[in-house]
């Protein structure tokens, strides 16, 4: 019942807040820029984030005990001060920008990740357009840090803070203040990271700092406009497609290069 507890209030309250900011970034970009989101898209979104929210609640009990359970393991604990959050949450990010170029660099990771890149529209409500097992996955690459001995709902909540910053980095709205580019993850910074072009979606990988892509040489300077989506895969906007296309073609991929080490032959490059 703790659990619960926990999760309606946040996951509710969290859902009211982005709903009124999504509305707020639709009257703008209606009435100042003269900018109409696709219907289609906009419901096929916001019904990928109702199915993520209901997943993510449910799962938030399994998440917490498996944190627990690593807590336990070690000896001590670590009272959440500002020193002890702040650089939990440095380690956080840390840990993001890996987990975020993991899914980048390898086929599985990609054939999961390829449902978030697949909008051609750049705003609040494209934040949600994630695949539903990637979401589940995330968070158990953040496990390690339960052992550093905060409480693993300070930990979790750290997590979503992290992954909330991807919020503010989807919208079409700032465009200001470009000296923060070179610091933190922006509009202009994520807008190099959802362009089509492969060369350009493979840069930009952290969540808030960009301290880590400017360290491991994927850093790129903003874009003042870019196309979104992926280059090669038009998907239509049907949920099941956008969720599970990537990785219906990264099954046939694998039945057709087993095809073809069979009979002896060697798969011809993607």
């Amino acid at each position: 019942m703790l659990v619960l507890d926990y999760t309606f209030p946040y996951y509710v309250g969290a859902a009211v807040v982005l709903l009124v900011l999504v509305l707020l970034e639709t009257g703008y970009l209606v009435a100042a820029r003269g900018i109409i989101p696709s219907t289609r898209t906009t419901v096929v979104n916001a019904s990928i984030f109702a199915v993520d929210l209901i997943l993510r609640g449910l799962g938030l009990a399994v998440r917490l005990a498996a944190f627990v359970w690593l807590g336990s393991l070690v000896p001590w604990s670590l009272e959440p001060t500002v020193l002890s959050l702040v650089a939990t949450y440095v380690a956080v990010d840390f840990i993001y920008y890996w987990k975020h170029r993991l899914f980048h660099a390898t086929r599985l990771g990609w054939a999961l990740h390829s449902t978030h890149h697949s909008s051609t529209e750049l705003n609040f409500l494209a934040t949600f357009r994630l695949n539903w097992i990637e979401a589940m996955l995330s968070y158990f690459f953040f496990a390690p840090l339960a052992l550093v001995g905060l409480p693993p709902v300070v930990l979790l909540l750290l997590i979503e803070l992290n992954d909330g910053w991807q919020f503010v980095c989807h919208t079409q709205l700032v465009n200001r203040f470009k000296w923060l580019d070179r610091f933190v993850n922006t509009p202009n910074i994520h807008r190099v990271h959802h362009a089509r072009q492969r060369e350009l979606y493979d840069r930009n990988f952290g969540s808030t700092l960009m301290l880590w892509d400017r360290l491991f040489g994927t850093y790129h300077p903003g874009l003042e406009h870019s196309e979104s989506g992926i280059e090669g895969d038009e998907r239509p906007d049907r949920i099941m497609v956008i969720e599970f296309g990537g990785l219906a073609r990264l099954v046939r991929e694998w039945r057709r290069e087993s095809q073809l080490r069979r009979s002896g032959s060697r798969p011809e490059p993607s």
